[in-house]
């Protein structure tokens, strides 16, 4: 069985056309847990709408806001019955042939622990990115995948692209559930490592942008500058980057961070330097300076 985690926040006016691309997947065996985190637009009305569908296994609406998306996550997976998890997010649809793809791709391989699809961007009618999976089907090393893919940033752009497995979840450390912002980057690096993964080709999920995502307000605040630090870190701490991609990627993140003069910029230069020292940071940019590749 596959469980179907919706965690919704505020999203009436997508949360009929995610479910129902949720109930009506070819693929059947699955069960669905719809959490709501306390919404103060019409969610609730659309969601009762569901209520005794053979396929919804719990309705749960919390008493008090979370402040976390990943608190949902969390919730939901401590739920669920499913060898595989899917966390479809309320404000996305997909393609009715979703699971039937992703399951058909992992049902031989029992190293596997995360299959994810092709996902397209938009805003409105307007598509904005889509990811870049070159092969209908390509199994990689967790480890392998996170070296060549996952370091400098989150390409498991949309969690509603990906399913993964529950025994896999079981063992992972929950540190990831501390972050606002780049939690789930670190969870699917958690769910990578020391398994297999595989990338299916086909678009068969939307992403889609509004004013309310999480995404566009931690770019905004600088979050998404100091949580990539924390982050980089944390990999360091565990062995998976070295002393010196540390610091490589710590002072390209300030160069980006100057440019682009979030309200938090002093504090991520403070946390810059924490990482550098001041004598390297100071290397760093006389070699940036002279045009030397770091």
């Amino acid at each position: 069985m596959v469980t179907v985690i919706i965690p919704n926040y505020n999203h009436e006016p997508y949360l009929e056309q995610r479910i129902e691309s949720v109930l009506n997947q070819i693929y059947r065996d699955f069960e669905v847990i719809i959490l709501d985190d306390c919404s103060t637009d019409n969610s609730r009305e659309v969601i009762e709408q569901y209520r005794g569908h053979d396929k919804i296994s719990q309705i749960v609406y919390n008493e008090h806001n979370s402040g976390s998306t990943f608190k949902q996550w969390e919730k939901g997976i401590s739920l669920a019955k499913g060898e595989w998890i899917w966390i479809a997010e309320s404000d996305d649809w997909c393609e009715l042939t979703f699971l039937e793809e992703l399951l058909t791709q992992a049902v031989d391989n029992d190293d596997v622990s995360l299959v994810f699809c092709n996902s397209l961007r938009f805003k409105q009618n307007e598509i904005l990115y889509f990811s870049h999976l070159t092969y209908l089907s390509k199994t990689i090393t967790g480890n392998e995948y996170i070296s060549d893919r996952m370091i400098k940033g989150n390409t498991i752009m949309n969690a509603s692209m990906a399913i993964f497995k529950k025994t896999k979840y079981d063992i992972i450390p929950n540190d990831w559930m501390n972050y606002k912002y780049c939690g789930d980057w670190l969870f699917w690096i958690y769910i990578m490592l020391g398994s297999e993964v595989i990338e299916c080709g086909k678009v068969l999920n939307y992403f889609r942008t509004h004013d309310g995502n999480v995404s566009n307000n931690a770019v905004i605040s600088g979050l998404e500058y100091t949580e990539k630090l924390i982050l980089w870190r944390n990999l360091w701490a565990l062995g998976i980057i070295n002393d010196y991609q540390l610091r490589k990627l710590a002072f390209r993140l300030y160069n980006e961070a100057s440019m682009n003069s979030p309200p938090n910029i002093g504090a991520i230069k403070t946390e810059v330097l924490k990482i550098l020292g001041k004598q390297d940071y100071i290397k760093f940019k006389i070699k940036c300076f002279l045009g030397r590749k770091l």
